[in-house]
This record gives C-alpha cells, sequence and structure tokens, in this order.
C-alpha cells in the first residue's frame, strides 16, 4: 500500500462551527504520490479520512453519483494498489454491512470504468465534521481506467435515491439528517485557472461569497435524483441551437459537457473547425486556435450562461507532449433531453447546492421520491479567480452576473467522468 505525507490538517479543511470547508488539488498536486500521474490528472479531489484511527484517502466529489467507496486492502487490481487502500482489520469502529466481506457486495459502473467490492460502517471524516457509522463501499476490483486517476475513490454528492448500490445515506445526507450544519448546503467552486496547484473548494454548510461575483440565480432542482434543473435552451454566436434538451445536470465528476448525439452534432455545427473523429466518439480540432469560434449559451432558469471558446475548446498533451484539441461537448448514449453541465461549465460558473428540508433518506426498495420531501435548489453565478478576478466569459455572463432580476438565497472523458446511465 502506498504511504502518503499528508499536508497540514490547516491546509487541507478550514471549519467554522458546522461549516466546514475541503480544498481541492487536481494536477501537480503531492497528495499523489505518482507524480507522472499527477502531471496527466484531471479530475478534482480532496482528503477524507476513515476508520480509528484515522487512514487517509482521497476522493473524487462528485456531484453526478451518490456513492462513497475507496479500494480495499483485499484488492490486487493495479488500480487498488497504486492508492491508498482501506483495511477494516485496522479500524476498531469499523462494521460490516455485508457480512460477505471478500465477496462482492456491490457493483458500481461508470461511463468509464467500474468496480467491485464489499459494503462497510465506518467513522468518517470530511474537513472538521466528524459522521459515525457512514456507510460506504471498500473496493475488490476495480478497472484499471481508475489507475490513471489522482484520486483513492469516489465520494458521491447527489441524491440518496441513487445511491442504489452502495446503499445507505451518503455523508452529505448524513451531515443534513444529523442536523450538523449551520444550513443544509454545499457550494463547489472549482478554480478557473485549471493549471492553478489550488484547484478549487467544497463548502459543506454554507457558501464562501468571494468565490462569485454578482448575485445567485436560484433554480429548482428536480426531481431528488441527480442535481438537475430546466434547461431553457442553447445558443452559439447568438443563434439557436436547435436541440431536445431540456433538463441540465451539474456534475462536477464529468470532465467534459455531454448530450445526445443529434444535440452534440447541432452544437458543433456551429463551431468552425469541429471535426467528428468516430473512433474517440468526439470532435476534434486541426489545431488549437480560439479564434473565428463563438460563444456557446447555456440558458437556466431565465439567464444565460455562456462559454468562450477558451471554455470550450479542450487541450490534451500525450505523454510524448504531443498536444491536440477537442470540444468539450461530446455525444454519448442514453441521456435522451438531458445535458450533463460538467467541469468545462462549472469552472466558469460557482454553483451551490441547498436542501429546504430536515431529513432525506434512501428510498426502501424501488427507486422513489419518498425519502427526501424537502426543496432542493440550486443557486448559479459566475466564478472569481483565485485572486478575486473574473474567468473569461461571454458576452451573456455579464448579463447573468447579478445585474439582472435574479433571486438571492435566504480533457476527454476520463476515469473520473461519469455518464447518467438514462
Amino acid at each position: 500500500m502506498w504511504q502518503r505525507l499528508f499536508a497540514a490538517a490547516t491546509l487541507l479543511a478550514v471549519s467554522q462551527a458546522a461549516k466546514t470547508t475541503v480544498q481541492l488539488a487536481r494536477r501537480g498536486s503531492n497528495l499523489d504520490p505518482i507524480a507522472a500521474r499527477s502531471r496527466m490528472n484531471i479530475a478534482y479531489f480532496g482528503v477524507i479520512e476513515m476508520g480509528t484511527p484515522a487512514q487517509n484517502f482521497t476522493v473524487c466529489y462528485d456531484t453526478g453519483s451518490a456513492d462513497l467507496w475507496v479500494p480495499s486492502a483485499q484488492c490486487n487490481d493495479i488500480a487498488c494498489t497504486t492508492h491508498m487502500q482501506y483495511d477494516p482489520a485496522s479500524s476498531s469502529s469499523s462494521l460490516l454491512n455485508d457480512t460477505r466481506q471478500g465477496v462482492p457486495g456491490f457493483e458500481i459502473a461508470y461511463g468509464s470504468g467500474a468496480v467491485i467490492g464489499y459494503i462497510v460502517n465506518d467513522t468518517v471524516q470530511i474537513g472538521d465534521l466528524t459522521i459515525v457509522n457512514q456507510t460506504f463501499g471498500a473496493a475488490l476490483r476495480a478497472t484499471s481506467d481508475f489507475a490513471q486517476s489522482s484520486c483513492d475513490g469516489l465520494l458521491g454528492l447527489a441524491f440518496p435515491q441513487i445511491a442504489n448500490e452502495v446503499g445507505g445515506n451518503p455523508p452529505f445526507w448524513n451531515m443534513v439528517n444529523n442536523k450538523q450544519l449551520d444550513v443544509n448546503q454545499f457550494s463547489v467552486w472549482l478554480n478557473p485557472n485549471e493549471t492553478a496547484l489550488n484547484a478549487g473548494e467544497v463548502v459543506f454548510g454554507g457558501i464562501n461569497a468571494n468565490r462569485y461575483s454578482g448575485t445567485l440565480n436560484m433554480l429548482n432542482a428536480t426531481p431528488h435524483t441527480y442535481w438537475q434543473s430546466n434547461l431553457g435552451g442553447i445558443s452559439a454566436g447568438g443563434s439557436n441551437v436547435s436541440t431536445n434538451l431540456t433538463k441540465a445536470v451539474f456534475d462536477t465528476g464529468t470532465s467534459i459537457i455531454v448530450m445526445n448525439s443529434p444535440a452534440a452534432a447541432s452544437v458543433n455545427a456551429k463551431i468552425p473547425g469541429a471535426t467528428y473523429n468516430a473512433k474517440a466518439s468526439v470532435y476534434t480540432f486541426s489545431n488549437c486556435s480560439l479564434a473565428n469560434k463563438p460563444n456557446v449559451t447555456f440558458t437556466l432558469g431565465g439567464q444565460n450562461y455562456s462559454l468562450a471558446p477558451s471554455g470550450y475548446v479542450l487541450q490534451q498533451t500525450s505523454s510524448s507532449n504531443q498536444t491536440s484539441c477537442y470540444s468539450a461537448f461530446t455525444p454519448a448514449a442514453g441521456l435522451n433531453t438531458t445535458v450533463i453541465l460538467g467541469v468545462p461549465f462549472l469552472r466558469s460558473y460557482f454553483t451551490t447546492y441547498i436542501y429546504n428540508g430536515t431529513v432525506c433518506n434512501p428510498p426502501q426498495g424501488v427507486l422513489t421520491n419518498t425519502g427526501c420531501t424537502g426543496q432542493a435548489q440550486i443557486g448559479i453565478a459566475p466564478a472569481t479567480m483565485a485572486n478575486g478576478g473574473s474567468p473569461a466569459l461571454g458576452p451573456a455572463a455579464a448579463a447573468a452576473s447579478g445585474r439582472g432580476n435574479v433571486g438571492a438565497p435566504a480533457d476527454a472523458p476520463s476515469p473520473a467522468t461519469t455518464v447518467l446511465n438514462g
């Protein structure tokens, strides 16, 4: 098992009362002991502690899934042995939820990669918040996709209604039920400077108002599955793009912007130079020039949110230092009327996720919405740079930056990429 020297706790989590901040890393972080992997990593991840005494892990904080898992000490796959591995025998607070330790008790398939393992309950600490008897998965097998990612495991932040593999309540929802938070809310800021070591942060129990400009536009989030809202439309260069898309999912675990094939074709048809590569299932560019490319705009809650070419022309550097560029707007099967707004969108726009209820539990039996009856909302505003500046947004972003009548609150598919199944 890899031994990792973790930075001082003050660098990883800053807490006030029932509010805590987890700092996120991306490329070049010394939290990943494999320097070559760290240089190529595109996933956003932060520290989590499990067990008594604490075993340290890094997890990708993922708003597009709801299960929590880390590699098990019993896993011999390269995706496990190149990461930290959870050992229940070393934790005095560990309780086997699935008595078949060593025999698969859950299986999760993502857009890229899959894991299987057994289910365990143990103490989990996120920042300065401790959750006793948290349910999570300990992976016995993991596909090699995950060996390429710096994070040891994944921590899902979506609703418990889709935590249908590991089961139990995801960590955020246990915080809600345990009344551990000042506000039943978490917020995500991804640094618009994608090369910065300070890659972003997740705030549990509140918001960091220094991470956005203007006023938050509040969107209703329904149903209680993914963090999703209604999509008003898409335009490029001021011209409407005809698609059947009506829903938008906000997903920190997806490294691209994903939609059905006809919609992706329509969007990319508006971008000069975008050519479909059937083998890779992406739209590529012959060069990385941003000239003559339009802003692409999403209408959400009556406001327009634009991505400049610098936001959607993604650059990829190979191990041999060869650079190529491709479009963030990527086709995928099974999405129907939903677009997944992944990292390229979320680097430009700060988001906060609010649950206006007191209890949210996983459903019993078939998938229902009966477990979470409170209203959910998503707040969105232009993100600020780490030094307080603003990223390069399209002209429509100015209209969405809070100067209108908006509400206020009381790289290619990667191992960390998640794609909705349906």
